[in-house]
């Protein structure tokens, strides 16, 4: 449970910081358990090679030796036949978590340019530069009509029409009279 919070939690920084940064923490952390996961692997291999190697010294007449020995490298090859077992469905997990993680990033980057898109047109900027290459400071929107803004800036006033002002702000200012 407390892993999943720590997901979501790492899925909001994924919008800030972006995706790359949140899928390299996840593989990185992932890849540990991995590797802890082949340690255990490599061990138990040396075990059974140990088992192995008491069996063939032990030789044909020490008939005890050779059925514990047996018993024992069945318990392992067992566990290590779980463990690959264990291995391939952690991959597949952190296949779908990668998968569910850059999904999330993705919406939730899209909802957040959605909200950015929807949000209504600024009344005040400290810069403002037109198409035609002119920039304003310290400029306050006074009145928005149909042919474009009357706007009050550092150095007087003056009305911008719609064709010189950036398209984002058009579509803005332009939905604004139209409601």
């Amino acid at each position: 449970m407390m892993r999943k919070k720590m997901l979501g939690l790492l899925l909001v920084i994924t919008v800030l910081v972006g995706t790359l940064g949140v899928t390299a923490y996840l593989y990185n952390e992932k890849s540990r358990e991995l590797e802890e996961a082949k340690a255990l692997i490599g061990k138990q291999d040396q075990r059974i090679a140990v088992y192995e190697e008491q069996l063939e010294i032990a030789g044909a007449t020490i008939n005890e030796l050779q059925l514990q020995s047996a018993r024992l490298i069945a318990v392992e090859k067992k566990q290590r036949q779980e463990a690959e077992e264990s291995l391939e469905q952690f991959k597949t997990d952190l296949a779908d978590q990668r998968a569910q993680a850059m999904a999330q990033a993705m919406a939730d980057a899209q909802a957040e340019a959605d909200a950015k898109k929807n949000a209504p047109a600024p009344k005040s900027f400290k810069f403002l530069k037109t198409k035609d290459g002119r920039t304003y400071y310290g400029v306050k929107v006074l009145d928005i009509t149909p042919s474009g803004i009357t706007i009050l800036h550092a150095e007087g006033g003056g009305k911008i029409a719609y064709e010189k002002l950036p398209e984002v702000l058009v579509e803005k200012y332009q939905a604004e009279v139209a409601n």
